[in-house]
């Protein structure tokens, strides 16, 4: 999964490794790994995110640690305790103890200076921050959660619009969003599938059918 952009963000101390996470109780597929809320990290970006997300085909975001006297990375993504990441990105993906590595495992995160540079004066006597010294970075280990196909799903376009918004430096856009009716989907396991099905397709009606048998026999016996 090579994107030429591992040199560039690799100079902020950002490293992507040639890997993909699993998630085998993901309901949209074992390489669609899905967030589900109150497990977002903390952030700016994440706080009082109440919609899950799901990303389709994701790898690993990691920090080097030679550049933490400088930069501060901050995770803001992570997959699930039952997620694996492996790097066996082709042919067969199923997982392997001895070589893939269990979750909870960080895809997103965000990069900044530790210390923002404090204002300078200007020469008609104003105050401005160099430039130079001052960024912010925000890198997901996967691009489709925003595309067309993903973005009007789930919580995916609302994240999306966050993230600019922090990077934008517009904290107080974040989390705010129009309250018109829109389609939404619902993002379930697959173990929650399988209870779903089983209670309302076989259980529900089982137990239905048993009260309807007990009241007929007793009536017959009146």
């Amino acid at each position: 999964m090579k994107t030429d952009l591992e040199p560039i963000l690799a100079k902020w101390g950002v490293l992507l490794a040639n890997d993909i996470i699993l998630d085998p109780a993901s309901s949209l597929g074992g390489v669609v790994p899905i967030v589900n809320p109150g497990t977002y990290p903390p952030h700016q970006i994440t706080d009082r995110f109440n919609l899950g997300t799901f990303y389709p085909v994701t790898r690993s975001v990691n920090f080097d640690p030679a550049r933490e006297g400088t930069l501060l990375f901050e995770p803001i993504l992570k997959s699930g305790q039952g997620t694996w990441l492996t790097t066996q990105v082709e042919g067969d993906l199923a997982i392997d103890p001895s070589r893939d590595k269990l979750g909870p495992i960080t895809f997103g995160g965000v990069v900044r200076y530790k210390e923002e540079p404090p204002p300078m004066e200007t020469g008609d006597g104003g105050k401005a921050i160099d430039a130079s010294k001052k960024m912010r970075l925000v890198v997901i280990g996967d691009a489709d959660f925003a595309t067309n196909s993903a973005v009007r799903s789930a919580g995916n376009g609302d994240l999306f619009q966050n993230v600019v918004s922090w990077l934008a430096e517009e904290e107080d856009l974040i989390s705010i969003r129009s309250q018109e009716a829109k389609t939404s989907t619902l993002l379930l396991s697959n173990a929650q599938h399988r209870f779903n099905f089983y209670s309302s397709v076989i259980i529900l009606p089982l137990a239905i059918l048993t009260v309807g048998l007990t009241v007929w026999r007793r009536r017959r016996r009146l």
